[in-house]
């Protein structure tokens, strides 16, 4: 699995402003979950899966491969972190749901996927920009 860090080559995409806009949804799109409470089941692996599912990004993967490896640093890392292995899973199991490859089976994956698709609903300038990045 590629190593993610502020430094890492293999994955150009973990940097400090991957790490601002992480920051940024965390304040701006967890902190309104409150608002969603009716639609969210599980909110810490909600949560946790918002902050793991991009975490590693390559532009040449195929297939999904940025959602799996995504979904092993996660849980390698929360699992360091003492976090039970079912919860775990279900972090993993909702940052595979942004593969988009079929609907999620879960409320908390399709509202993940909605969250991860909101980029399309920008403005032409910030979806360039997003593109470039």
């Amino acid at each position: 699995m590629k190593q993610a860090s502020l430094n890492s080559r293999t994955v150009p995409f973990f940097n400090l402003r991957i790490v601002f806009a992480l920051l940024t949804i965390k304040l701006i799109v967890v902190d309104k979950l409150d608002d969603a409470s009716d639609l969210i089941h599980n909110r810490l692996p909600l949560e946790l899966a918002i902050f793991y599912h991009d975490v590693i990004y390559d532009p040449k993967a195929k297939g999904g491969q940025n959602e799996l490896d995504s979904a092993t640093f996660a849980a390698e890392t929360l699992s360091r972190a003492g976090l039970p292995t079912s919860e775990i899973a279900v972090v993993q199991h909702l940052i595979v749901d942004t593969q988009h490859q079929q609907i999620s089976q879960s409320a908390d994956g399709r509202l993940l996927v909605d969250i991860d698709l909101t980029i399309l609903g920008a403005g032409e300038e910030r979806f360039q920009r997003y593109e470039k990045e």
